[in-house]
């Protein structure tokens, strides 16, 4: 199982890779980690969550640029 910072890891890599600021990519790895505290579900449902997260954001800056 990953832990939680290799996993806050891939997702900055995978936002650097669609072009997104530091700053953005800063708040949005810091909406994941309050998520991530405030819903303690069992990791894997955590993990899940967080990916559909992570997707939602991909599809919003998709549709702003």
């Amino acid at each position: 199982m990953l832990s939680f910072i290799n996993i806050q890891y891939l997702y900055y890599t995978y936002l650097q890779s669609l072009c997104f600021s530091q700053y953005q990519i800063l708040v949005i790895l810091g909406l994941i980690t309050i998520h991530h505290s405030f819903f303690n579900f069992p990791n894997h449902l955590s993990f899940f969550n967080n990916n559909v997260f992570l997707l939602l954001i991909t599809r919003i800056h998709r549709f702003i640029t």
